[in-house]
């Protein structure tokens, strides 16, 4: 993969946030998001909101060139 791509961790046993890590660290240009999904999140819109920071951050940093 040689996009660049955000992961965002998870907080439980589907989705290991050592997973995460270890993806990002194998991924040429991945980054580890700042957040992470955890059992809080009950609907799409608890999801958008949690990570809508992160991802805004990361899609300026594209378009930056950083």
């Amino acid at each position: 993969m040689r996009a660049p791509t955000l992961v965002v961790p998870g907080a439980d046993a589907r989705h290991p946030t050592g997973l995460a890590a270890r993806a990002v660290e194998i991924t040429p240009r991945g980054r580890l998001a700042p957040v992470g999904i955890s059992p809080d999140l009950r609907t799409a819109a608890d999801l958008a909101e949690a990570v809508d920071p992160a991802v805004g951050e990361f899609l300026t940093s594209l378009r930056m060139g950083l």
